[in-house]
């Protein structure tokens, strides 16, 4: 005779490992502008602007950076309401989690020892080459 219940638990069973492989694929490469914020102030103290920009390097490709901007939310000449610069921070967090890209910042700007600042020679942001085709 069929046991209505194990079939039940097993299909059950089946679904719930199929959802925890899903769990452990999807949200590795996924960031946030929240999270973008969150590793500026945490690792310059500041909530400085981050945005996308795209270069030639030296051997005249073009090029995909992230680059963290001089500027900061609070300084007095920063151009963005505090709204503004989310809106600004998920727009790039999402363009760096569709290009599969959001591991590698997220490691990229936790490890470097560069900081954006404005020097005698302007402003010097702090560029992330990307890992992607331009």
């Amino acid at each position: 005779m069929f046991d209505v219940n194990f079939a039940a638990r097993s299909s059950l069973d089946s679904f719930s490992d199929a959802l925890d492989s899903l769990d452990d694929e999807k949200d590795y490469d996924v960031i946030t502008g929240q999270e973008l914020r969150e590793i500026s102030e945490e690792k310059w103290g500041r909530a400085y602007d981050i945005r996308i920009s795209q270069r030639r390097n030296q051997l005249n490709q073009l090029r995909l950076y992230v680059q963290v901007m001089w500027k900061f939310l609070g300084q007095k000449s920063f151009p963005m309401s505090e709204r503004k610069y989310m809106e600004q921070l998920d727009a790039v967090a999402e363009l760096l989690t569709e290009w599969g890209v959001a591991d590698q910042v997220r490691k990229d700007l936790l490890k470097t020892n560069k900081r954006p600042v404005v020097d005698t020679t302007g402003g010097n942001a702090v560029s992330i080459p990307l890992d992607v085709e331009t």
